[in-house]
């Protein structure tokens, strides 16, 4: 099971939540008489505008490991960070994660055209997609109004 967040803004208490979540997700797919072998893996994953961690790294990850000979417990629990303000801001066709991590934090048409460069045809469509709905009316009235919420400090609307 995966849990993908966006965070726009760094909160204090933003590592306790994503620990809950996580433990309601790994524990609420278990259901009375269910055998504890058959919890699934739970992976978290947290694609953040804001530096958590104090390290040049975008990319943390976190597992269930004994502190002295770093033995795992299990595969089950997985959080993952990705902290957009330490992205480069030039294309790696090498590393697809950050390409795509780019993609998320594209602002610029300059930025949406380098990555389209890249001749990756999965970021390519992604680059279409993306333009195709920025020229739609409704998808352009969706975010007048959730730019309005944040500005308003209303959080995110549907």
């Amino acid at each position: 099971m995966i849990n993908v967040e966006m965070q726009m803004n760094k909160e204090s208490d933003y590592k306790d939540r994503v620990l809950f979540y996580w433990s309601k997700m790994y524990s609420g797919e278990l259901k009375q008489g269910d055998e504890f072998n058959d919890l699934k893996q739970s992976i978290s994953i947290n694609i953040l505008n804001f530096n958590m961690f104090d390290c040049p790294e975008y990319h943390s990850s976190f597992t269930i490991m004994e502190k002295t000979r770093h033995e795992i417990l299990n595969d089950k629990f997985g959080i993952h960070f990705f902290e957009l303000k330490k992205i480069s801001k030039q294309a790696n066709r090498e590393n697809n994660m950050e390409l795509w991590l780019q993609l998320i934090n594209a602002e610029t048409e300059e930025e949406f055209e380098m990555l389209e460069q890249t001749g990756i045809e999965p970021i390519k469509k992604a680059v279409y997609v993306i333009h195709k709905m920025s020229d739609d009316e409704k998808v352009q009235e969706l975010a007048r109004l959730r730019e309005k919420a944040e500005h308003n400090g209303y959080g995110f609307v549907q």
